[in-house]
């Protein structure tokens, strides 16, 4: 979803949260009747609230000497979870993207690290492999992670696109696509739309905008 004002919406009339100086990330599951929803606190960050009861809830604090960040959270085919953010090494001011992944009642299986920092948005591909999207910390650039069911690493992809990438999709044809924000020479910023093959290689990137500061924050995949 565009917002112009660079704002992320809320979903599906839940609550976003400020959380005083958490360090941890936790991650709950609740019902609400005959609907289930995923409750996760950043560390630092923001909460999604909504109505129900806690099934279960759990902490994760890899590192007693660096702070977690949970940027997305998904569901997986066999009702496990799989999480993306960064990491933050206080002591030397360096990042890193982390994927955890859980089982379906929430409880530790691995945790990855990966160079670079966001890690703002994973999905499980069709193959049962992770896909993930961030970017890295020198230049900002994009990097896009393709790691196996294990979250070992099977490629890694960099694009010159300055700026921030946001979502990341598998299309019906097993490709890849993402967006985000790209920043402009006169210091306003445009969506871009990256699409890559199963592999990984680009097939085009597109950018869109105007004058101000045009982000697109999540995307879904047309019928057509």
């Amino acid at each position: 979803m565009i917002n112009s004002q660079g704002r992320r919406p809320g979903l599906a009339g839940g609550i976003i949260k400020k959380i005083r100086n958490l360090i941890n990330i936790q991650l709950a599951k609740t019902t609400n009747n005959m609907k289930k929803f995923t409750l996760f606190i950043i560390s630092i960050h923001f909460c999604f609230l909504v109505d129900g009861q806690i099934t279960f809830e759990k902490v994760f604090n890899h590192n007693i000497n660096c702070y977690d960040y949970a940027y997305s959270v998904r569901q997986c085919k066999d009702k496990s979870y799989i999480i993306s953010g960064e990491t933050y090494y206080e002591e030397n001011y360096n990042f890193n993207i982390l994927l955890i992944k859980t089982d379906s009642i929430g409880n530790l299986s691995w945790t990855k690290n990966f160079e670079g920092r966001y890690g703002n948005s994973v999905q499980q591909t069709y193959d049962n492999g992770f896909i993930i999207v961030g970017n890295y910390t020198y230049d900002n650039n994009l990097v896009i992670i393709k790691t196996d069911l294990n979250g070992l690493t099977e490629w890694t992809k960099t694009f010159k696109v300055k700026g921030v990438g946001y979502s990341i999709i598998q299309d019906n044809d097993s490709n890849y696509v993402i967006s985000g924000y790209t920043e402009v020479s006169d210091g306003s910023r445009d969506v871009f739309l990256l699409k890559l093959k199963n592999n990984g290689d680009s097939l085009y990137l597109k950018k869109y905008g105007d004058k101000g500061f045009d982000i697109a924050y999540d995307m879904k995949p047309t019928t057509d």
